[in-house]
């Protein structure tokens, strides 16, 4: 499930923040395992990223920027996205589009369509609406995920959805679900505000400050980044063979994993989910007995 060029990582100005964990104070929550370095996928991979206007109960105005990206290896055509709209909360009052291929295809008082066209990796293109509110509205112009489809060929084509507006993409960190599991010292951890269908990678953050990478084991996560296992092409002799280190978010941007830490000391842990595509961090804090 590896997708993301061996040269992508983390920006360095996001993982430096800290947040606090428990009885152990302050410590470096969100610095990725330097030798986390997801590969690309051989097709096109996009993701529509909803970036929603800061908080104000007093403006007039309020602008929505929408990225379409391609974190593939291979250019998308005809990418098409529908953008929901609530009618009561707002009239549009701009739309500007950062490529020259863009165009409204279609617009009414309930959606706006946009036809984007070719998308290259790594060349985002971007849609931003600005909407006339009234002062101090509560409801927002866009409420629901935006939506997405792409087609090259008869085979290679595709279709998603946004994150939900409410959550700012914007390296805003938010908190894991993290409940009892199981036998003592194990953890289930869950969230529902990724992208539908974006790679997810996890790391844990120890009490001393030392970062560890985690890695897919069925619905759980471990941190042994080999599996030893038969194979029958070389006469049944063991083998080692790379565990994926990131996850892709279902339908709904949801996961929920496992992790059994009984093996780690006793203190005070973070584990911490990052979303490649949109920049999504999460963290979860958890004391091992």
């Amino acid at each position: 499930m590896n997708i993301l060029r061996n040269g992508i990582r983390i920006a360095a100005a996001l993982l430096t923040a800290v947040i606090l964990v428990g009885s152990a104070g302050m410590q470096s929550a969100l610095a990725a395992p330097a030798s986390s370095q997801p590969k690309r996928q051989p097709a096109a991979d996009i993701f529509l990223i909803v970036q929603p206007p800061a908080q104000s109960t007093n403006a007039t105005t309020l602008t929505y920027t929408l990225t379409v990206s391609n974190v593939g290896t291979r250019h998308a055509n005809n990418v098409d996205v529908v953008i929901p709209l609530n009618a009561g909360a707002g009239q549009v009052q701009s739309i500007q589009l950062g490529q020259d291929q863009s165009r409204v295809a279609a617009q009414t008082a309930s959606s706006i369509e946009v036809w984007v066209g070719k998308v290259e990796p790594s060349t985002p293109a971007t849609i931003a609406l600005t909407f006339a509110v009234p002062p101090g509205a509560s409801a927002r112009p866009i409420s629901d995920r935006a939506s997405f489809t792409w087609h090259n060929n008869s085979i290679e084509h595709g279709q998603g959805q946004s994150n939900l507006p409410s959550i700012d993409p914007s390296h805003t960190i938010y908190d894991l679900q993290v409940a009892p599991s199981g036998p003592s010292n194990s953890f289930a951890f869950s969230s529902s505000i990724f992208v539908p269908g974006e790679p997810v990678m996890f790391w844990l953050n120890t009490p001393g400050g030392q970062v560890i990478g985690l890695y897919l084991d069925g619905g759980s996560l471990t941190t042994a980044s080999t599996l030893i296992q038969d194979d029958s092409s070389t006469g049944f002799k063991k083998v080692k063979r790379p565990r994926s280190d990131n996850v892709r978010a279902d339908a709904q941007g949801e996961f929920s994993l496992s992790f059994a830490a009984s093996a780690l000391p006793a203190g005070s842990y973070s584990l911490v989910a990052h979303g490649f595509a949109s920049g999504i961090t999460a963290v979860g804090a958890f004391q091992v007995q």
